[in-house]
């Protein structure tokens, strides 16, 4: 009995442990993109804010 009840949850998780590592891989590349895109403006926002600063201004509108 215990060892059928083994092989059905063996078989359960060899069906879904791929399953549940490409939700977790989407996950993650879905998490590095957003923070590549946060970056991104964080870089534009503080080349913004270096050119007001040597063109001596102070408050810079950009969007």
């Amino acid at each position: 009995m215990k060892k059928k009840l083994y092989e059905v949850l063996d078989r359960i998780m060899m069906t879904f442990s791929p399953l549940v590592e490409n939700i977790f891989d989407q996950a993650e590349l879905l998490n590095a993109r957003r923070e590549a895109r946060r970056n991104k403006r964080r870089k534009k926002s503080f080349a913004w804010n270096e050119a007001a600063r040597i063109n001596g201004l102070t408050y810079v509108t950009h969007r």
